[in-house]
C-alpha cells in the first residue's frame, strides 16, 4: 500500500512539473516599454506610438527640416524603418520634416511592434542618436452587446422589430 501511494505521489509531482513547464513556455512574453532618451528631442519632435488603429500609417516628425530638397508625397527608395514583427510597405515624404511608412496591408489586431528609425540616413548625428527605437501596438478587436431588447415597432405588425 505504501509503495502504491509513493508511486502515485511521484507521478503527480512529475505531472504538475510538466504542466507548469508547458504553461511557462507557452506564455507570451511582453517586452518592456522602450525608454526614449531625451537627447532624441534634438532630432525627433513626434512619432507614432501607443495604441493605433490597424489602418494606421507610421510617422516620424523631425525636429527641424532636412537640409536637402524633397518633394511632398514622393516615395523614398532608402529603407528608414525596421519593424519587429516585420512589416512590408513603402515610405513617403509628407513634408520637409515628416516621413510616413505605409504598410501594404492592414496591421494585425493586438500586435506590439518594436520599431527603429534610422536618423543617420537623413541627418548627421552622434552615434548614440543614429537609430531611434520606439514601440506601438494595434488595438484589439472588440465588440459587445449589452441590455438587448427585441420589441415590435407596432403591436399590430409583429414582423418588423427593433433591437435596443
Amino acid at each position: 500500500m505504501k509503495k502504491k501511494t509513493i508511486f502515485i505521489l511521484i507521478i503527480a509531482i512529475f505531472g504538475i512539473a510538466a504542466i507548469t513547464t508547458f504553461l511557462l513556455r507557452t506564455k507570451k512574453q511582453i517586452p518592456p516599454p522602450i525608454k526614449i532618451d531625451s537627447g532624441f528631442s534634438n532630432y525627433i519632435s513626434g512619432y507614432t506610438g501607443g495604441i493605433v488603429s490597424v489602418k494606421s500609417n507610421i510617422r516620424i516628425k523631425l525636429a527641424s527640416p532636412v537640409d536637402f530638397q524633397i518633394e511632398s508625397g514622393a516615395e523614398i527608395d532608402d529603407k528608414f524603418f525596421d519593424f519587429d514583427p516585420e512589416l512590408k510597405g513603402k515610405s513617403y515624404w509628407i513634408d520637409d520634416r515628416t516621413i510616413e511608412f505605409r504598410p501594404e496591408q492592414l496591421l494585425p489586431y493586438g500586435t506590439l511592434y518594436e520599431s527603429a528609425f534610422w536618423i543617420e540616413k537623413i541627418k548627421d548625428t552622434p552615434e548614440e542618436y543614429s537609430k531611434f527605437e520606439f514601440q506601438f501596438q494595434t488595438s484589439h478587436q472588440q465588440f459587445s452587446i449589452k441590455n438587448t431588447i427585441l420589441k415590435p415597432y407596432s403591436n399590430k405588425n409583429l414582423s418588423d422589430n427593433q433591437l435596443n
